[in-house]
C-alpha cells in the first residue's frame, strides 16, 4: 500500500479551504438577498397608505362638508333676513304712504252719501223756516209734495240762519241727493244728520218721525 506524501495532504488541504471559502460567500449572499427583501418589504409598507392619512383624509372630507352645510346654512339665514328686512320695509313704506295720504288728503274719503235711494212716498220730509222770509217752508214743502214726498213746514231753532242745509237719516243718503235735485240745491248743503238739526223745539216731534230735514237759510241756496 502507497501512502499519501506530503504534496498529497497539502492538496486536501486547499480543497477543503476552497470548498469552505465558497460556503461562506454563498451564506453571505443569501443574508444579503434576505436583507434586501425586507428592506423591500419595509419600503413597499411605508409606500401604501396608513390608518393616519385615511383618518385624515376622512376628517378633511367631513370638515369640508360641516364647513358646507354651515356656510350654506349662513347664506340662508342672511338672504332670509334680507328678504325680510326688505319684505318690513316695504309694508311699512306702504303703511306710511297711506296714513300721509290720509293725513293730507291726497286720497280723500268718498262723500258720497250712503245707502239706496227709497221711493219718494216713502220719506218724511220736515222743512225749517230760517231764512227770515214768511211762508218759505211752505212754499219749499209745497215743491216737494210735488215731488210725491210726504212733506211737512215748520219754523228753524233760528229766524235766521245763515247756511241753508238738507240732513238725512241713516241709509237716506241717497234721497237727501235727489231732494237736492228737486230744490236745485248745492251738494255741498247735503249732510249727515247732527244730533241737534237745528229745529225749533215746537216742533221736535216732526223732526224726530222725518227721514231727510231741510233747513232754509239766509244764503238764498234753498227757496220756494
Amino acid at each position: 500500500m502507497t501512502l499519501p506524501t506530503s504534496s498529497d495532504n497539502g492538496g486536501i488541504g486547499r480543497s477543503l479551504g476552497d470548498a469552505a471559502g465558497r460556503g461562506a460567500v454563498l451564506v453571505g449572499i443569501a443574508v444579503l438577498i434576505g436583507v434586501v427583501l425586507l428592506w423591500a418589504g419595509f419600503d413597499t409598507s411605508s409606500d401604501g397608505p396608513s390608518a393616519d392619512d385615511t383618518a385624515t383624509a376622512d376628517s378633511a372630507t367631513d370638515d369640508g362638508g360641516a364647513d358646507g352645510s354651515t356656510d350654506a346654512t349662513a347664506d340662508d339665514a342672511s338672504t332670509d333676513a334680507t328678504t325680510d328686512a326688505t319684505t318690513d320695509a316695504t309694508a311699512d313704506d306702504a303703511t306710511a304712504d297711506t296714513d300721509a295720504g290720509a293725513g293730507t288728503g291726497t286720497v280723500p274719503a268718498s262723500t258720497s252719501p250712503p245707502g239706496v235711494a227709497h221711493p219718494p212716498n216713502e220719506v218724511i220730509v220736515f222743512v225749517a223756516n230760517g231764512s227770515g222770509l214768511g211762508g218759505e217752508a211752505g212754499r219749499v214743502a209745497d215743491r216737494l209734495t210735488a215731488a210725491n214726498y210726504t212733506a211737512e213746514a215748520g219754523n228753524a231753532s233760528s229766524q235766521t240762519i245763515e247756511n241753508s242745509k238738507i240732513y238725512y237719516r241713516a241709509d237716506y243718503g241717497e234721497d237727501a241727493k235727489l231732494i237736492g235735485e228737486v230744490l236745485q240745491a248745492p251738494a255741498s248743503t247735503i249732510q249727515q244728520m247732527p244730533a241737534e238739526p237745528e229745529v225749533s223745539p215746537d216742533f221736535a216731534a216732526q223732526a224726530e218721525a222725518a227721514q231727510v230735514i231741510v233747513i232754509i237759510g239766509t244764503d238764498g241756496l234753498i227757496t220756494g
